[in-house]
């Protein structure tokens, strides 16, 4: 017997994660937020967690359940590196902001370039994972925790 899920939670997951993606994008953006309007789409936006946390957990674990014997190798990657993502991205934004900002650089940008800019700290930190997992083997754990 085929499981009945409610398509609408799903939308309802979809449209809660492109709300924090956005959001993120425009926080980094450095926009100028002056008017009420500005101001209220970008609470709405800043605080999309809430909507995505309200509705992921037990229906996260249902869809996935659908896929359990699928394998996609990058979305494993993904989350074997996860833990170590957390630690070392901090350490590249702070250092990409102190290099731009010590040579005068600065850029409000655009929603597309802060998104590419995310994805390519997300790229770099697993690449750096990797490169310690390679050189420190099991006690890279020690260091970024995978």
């Amino acid at each position: 017997m085929k499981k009945r899920f409610l398509n609408s939670i799903n939308y309802f997951r979809g449209i809660a994660i492109l709300i924090i993606v956005f959001g993120h994008s425009y926080g980094l953006s450095e926009i100028n937020i002056n008017t009420l309007f500005d101001r209220a789409f970008f609470s709405l936006m800043k605080h999309g967690s809430v909507y995505f946390i309200f509705i992921s957990g037990f229906l996260l674990m249902s869809w996935l359940a659908t896929y359990e014997e699928t394998n996609i190798k990058a979305l494993n990657q993904l989350a074997q590196k996860s833990f170590a993502i957390y630690f070392i991205h901090p350490i590249l934004m702070s250092s990409g902001r102190w290099i731009l900002f010590k040579n005068d650089f600065y850029y409000e940008g655009n929603y597309f370039l802060w998104l590419t800019v995310g994805f390519c700290l997300l790229l770099g930190s697993m690449g750096i994972a990797q490169i310690i997992k390679n050189i420190f083997k099991k006690n890279s754990r020690y260091l970024i925790g995978w």
